[in-house]
């Protein structure tokens, strides 16, 4: 078992007292969707104990990004030993705002009662998303090309919601307490027929699905599957204690372009220092013809250019990361009123959203 601090054991009771107290209304809502759906309630609940006891939360990263010490992330994760938060590496693949008065700390204050107030970077939750095994580029691949998965025992110092925190979501999870997130979860599948990015399920196929796969190991075939265009749905984790890479890190899995980048004996030697498994899914790839102009602004297809001459691919993105990160170089400037980082940010949407497998650099 883990030590925890006072602020960690108070963010997680926060978030476990108020999924009690949504509890009764909960069941009530699994009730109806038992009824209307034909799967016993048993099921459900059953269902639950899965997503507790098996399912993986993964961390998704960029390896290439250099944090506040100049360190590609690859390098801080072999360095340091622990996955640490964004409050203490200075990067984020997401809202670049975790810093004291930026609109995650703020958001984190009402969503665990105040816990962190004045706490340490260190002390602060990690982020991630609970995979429910449905695409091999991880449950919220807009957060990045890689992904640590951890192991299950690991969910017992995690909470969760319903998409993403920053909404304070009404479906949250913690301890024994998860009815509240599954209603929200089987809601969204009953009412839409989509789950977490997958489309097109009916409440008993997304139940057998995913117990299914939960009841079955990663391996090579499975990551040789198609990749996910999902950007915005998934069941949001905040790990609430340290993450020890030897102890509480399963396997990493990565990009296929980064197996042709400067990153790949880096990610070979992490796979071996840590004794973890390394897999390796299709990856993303996009000519940069087909960038469009009218999904994350119009500037989109002119910094693809200024990349790559040919397709975008992950290991396109880090060089001019770093470029901006330490030079501010003209390359990445000028792009409307959004931030370069940013810029770079929501051209990696379009990858994941728009692009197909990576292929192998021709030999010739």
């Amino acid at each position: 078992m883990k030590q925890l601090e006072t602020c960690q054991k108070q963010a997680l009771e926060a978030v476990r007292y108020y999924a009690e107290e949504k509890k009764a209304d909960s069941i009530d809502i699994l009730q109806h969707i038992s009824n209307m759906a034909n799967i016993s309630f048993t099921n459900i609940e059953r269902f639950i104990t899965q997503l507790q006891t098996r399912a993986c939360i993964a961390l998704h990263f960029h390896p290439d990004r250099l944090d506040k010490r100049s360190l590609a992330v690859i390098e801080g994760l072999l360095n340091d030993g622990s996955y640490q938060s964004q409050f203490e590496t200075g990067i984020s693949n997401g809202g670049v705002t975790a810093h004291s008065g930026g609109a995650r700390y703020s958001f984190e204050n009402k969503l665990f009662n105040g816990a962190y107030e004045g706490s340490l970077p260190s002390s602060r939750p990690k982020y991630g998303a609970l995979d429910l095994k449905f695409f091999p580029d991880g449950p919220a691949p807009r957060f990045g090309s890689c992904y640590l998965l951890l192991k299950p025992h690991m969910n017992q110092y995690a909470s969760f919601t319903f998409l993403d925190s920053f909404l304070i979501p009404k479906g949250r999870a913690s301890g024994n307490q998860w009815h509240c997130l599954v209603s929200e979860l089987l809601t969204e599948i009953f009412t839409r027929e989509h789950c977490v990015g997958k489309s097109n399920i009916r409440v008993h196929e997304a139940l057998s699905m995913i117990d299914k796969q939960l009841m079955s190991s990663y391996d090579d075939s499975y990551f040789m599957q198609a990749n996910s265009s999902n950007l915005d749905h998934y069941i949001e984790a905040q790990v609430h204690c340290d993450i020890d890479i030897k102890t509480d890190v399963l396997a990493i899995v990565c990009d296929r372009s980064f197996q042709y980048s400067e990153s790949a004996p880096l990610l070979d030697l992490f796979s071996q220092q840590f004794n973890i498994d390394l897999f390796w899914h299709k990856g993303f790839q996009l000519p940069i013809d087909q960038i469009p102009d009218n999904f994350r602004g119009n500037a989109m297809p002119t910094l693809a250019r200024k990349i790559t001459k040919g397709s975008l691919s992950a290991r396109d993105f880090g060089w001019i990361s770093r470029e901006h990160r330490l030079s501010k170089d003209e390359v990445i400037r000028d792009f409307g009123a959004y931030d370069p980082l940013q810029s770079i940010k929501y051209l990696w949407h379009i990858l994941v959203r728009f692009g197909s497998g990576f292929q192998e650099p021709s030999k010739d």
